[in-house]
């Protein structure tokens, strides 16, 4: 687990720790997505201006334990099921800690339908699920209330809450202020 004296990430000047919830706002091509994917490693990032886990993002040992979800992410036609035991089964947290996960969001009615047959929002419930599976210890998330119902909403947020009481660092960008999930940091950005 992270020691919480050290940071889990770094922007810039700005350090973020063990069970930090950072909100990143700002309007549309502000670069809210770009900084988490240059944090995930998926685009390069300016030099020396962003870590994770000690390390340049993208560094193979903390693929594992960051997880990134985009605005646009899907399940496809695999059962929710599926996708969660291959999930668990790529992190090797086995499939009690999918079925688990399964169940603490509601989906277990539905673990049996393809990712195609379900609606938007229970499909984005599904992937931010995936997103917050337990090995995760650092959650890059892109609008994740998108298309969620008022029951959900207040479903992840007590998830939410329970990952970062487990040390979980969540930076998410939004156009939400998110207020259920207690930003620790609100980091504005500008085009």
């Amino acid at each position: 687990m992270t020691n919480t004296d050290d940071p889990v990430c770094r922007i810039h000047k700005h350090s973020f720790h063990a069970g930090d919830c950072v909100l990143l706002r700002g309007p549309n091509g502000a670069g809210k997505t770009r900084m988490l994917l240059q944090l995930a490693g998926r685009v390069d990032a300016p030099a020396d201006t962003l870590e994770v886990f000690g390390a340049a993002p993208g560094a193979f040992q903390h693929r594992v334990r960051c997880s990134l979800l985009l605005d646009n992410a899907g399940l496809g036609a695999a059962s929710v099921r599926a996708v969660y035991h291959w999930r668990a089964s790529m992190t090797g947290e086995g499939n009690q800690v999918a079925e688990d996960m399964l169940e603490r969001l509601g989906l277990g009615p539905l673990a049996e339908c393809s990712g195609l047959a379900l609606s938007r929002g229970q499909e984005r419930l599904a992937v931010l699920g995936l997103a917050l599976f337990p090995i995760v210890r650092l959650a890059l998330l892109d609008e994740p209330v998108m298309a969620l119902d008022r029951e959900h909403l207040e479903d992840i947020a007590g998830l939410i809450a329970e990952r970062r009481a487990d040390g979980l660092t969540i930076l998410a960008s939004s156009h939400d202020d998110l207020p259920a999930w207690k930003p620790s940091a609100i980091l504005d950005l500008a085009p």
